[in-house]
């Protein structure tokens, strides 16, 4: 944000100047209400009793220190094969000692259809860190923006939210969520894809509202907000879709694996095929993926039981081990296991699948 000075008119300030100083004061007054935010994002006794219940509050002055202690370039890279097929992970982080943080995060992925497909996720980060528990660092992870890509379609998901992560330095591994990154010694500039970071970048404070004016009259044509993307080449202006639905790379790639299965009529006979699909998609990229994030023990494996339904939806979701699972493991897992879709069947298919947990 710029500085300015308003001169003093013989006459006074005119209209123009008063609207602009409103809009001044109402621009600051957001700013301090976002910080405001993002400074009080741990400190509600909710969230402290269920996530911060027994850890060691840092200071300031601590805060300031860990985070320069695990400030730099991180990369996770894994490529594994499952049921035959390959799929490739890339994390890549960029934290700075003032806890802002960019991220890139790529999937590489055989798709039912026997296509390749890439998948991109991009964001910006603000992390606060909350203090220590068990050794491991508690923070908040403030999401500011952040953007999807892959299967020919791009948008902008979730934004001014936070996620809860759990960090720990040992030796030269920087442990994020059960996920071990290693320093960076490539070219800086090669960290990220050309662009990538560019995109989200240019997004901040770019929100437009889809609307028409017919007859003198403003006409709404969706309730969509959309970031203005300006192609750097050609000057050809895309307005991008923000979609409040999708807040990780799990719900951006569950919408393109059921567009997969609609468009080319994939469909699926036995449970044998369902569990197929288990452990080619829905454990590597939903199970492994978020709930890695959780913020309780877990055990570790679960036994799960359920309908696919004829038109691929998930009925009569039950746990059947462990016994005595938290409330809000169980509620969570079964809700998400909901989410998910398979392809059509001829006729309802009972499945029993154990997921090992992250």
């Amino acid at each position: 944000m710029g500085f300015f000075k308003v001169k003093r008119a013989r006459s006074g300030l005119n209209f123009q100047k008063i609207i602009l100083v409103f809009l001044i004061v109402l621009c600051c007054f957001s700013v301090y209400e976002f910080m405001k935010i993002i400074h009080n994002a741990a400190k509600g006794p909710k969230r402290v009793e269920l996530y911060y219940k027994g850890a060691r509050r840092f200071s300031e002055e601590s805060k300031a220190i860990y985070l320069k202690r695990i400030a730099g370039f991180w990369t996770y890279d894994i490529e594994i094969m499952v049921a035959g097929k390959p799929i490739f992970k890339s994390d890549h982080l960029e934290i700075k000692d003032n806890g802002i943080i960019w991220q890139v995060v790529i999937w590489k992925v055989r798709m039912p259809s026997d296509s390749n497909e890439i998948f991109y996720h991009i964001r910006t980060v603000y992390i606060s860190p909350y203090g220590v528990v068990k050794g491991d660092t508690l923070s908040d992870a403030y999401i500011l923006s952040q953007v999807f890509i892959g299967d020919g379609d791009t948008c902008f998901g979730g934004y001014n939210y936070s996620e809860l992560w759990q960090t720990c330095r040992i030796g030269e591994e920087l442990i994020v969520s059960k996920r071990n990154y290693r320093p960076y010694r490539g070219d800086i500039a090669a960290f990220f894809p050309p662009g990538a970071v560019r995109l989200v970048e240019n997004s901040e404070k770019q929100l437009y509202y889809d609307t028409t004016v017919a007859g003198g009259k403003e006409t709404k044509l969706n309730s969509v907000y959309h970031i203005r993307n300006v192609d750097p080449n050609s000057g050809k202006i895309t307005l991008l879709p923000i979609r409040d639905s999708i807040n990780n790379l799990g719900d951006f790639f569950r919408i393109k694996l059921a567009n997969e299965y609609s468009a080319f009529k994939i469909r699926i006979h036995n449970q044998e095929e369902a569990v197929d699909l288990l452990g080619k998609y829905y454990q590597p990229f939903f199970i492994d993926e978020q709930w890695r994030l959780f913020p309780r023990a877990m055990p570790k494996t679960v036994q799960v039981s359920f309908i696919v339904r004829a038109d691929g939806t998930i009925d009569s979701v039950q746990l059947l081990s462990p016994s005595g699972l938290n409330r809000m493991f169980s509620g969570n897992l079964i809700r998400e296991l909901q989410s998910w879709r398979f392809p059509s069947t001829d006729q309802p298919i009972q499945v029993t699948y154990t997921f090992p947990m992250p």
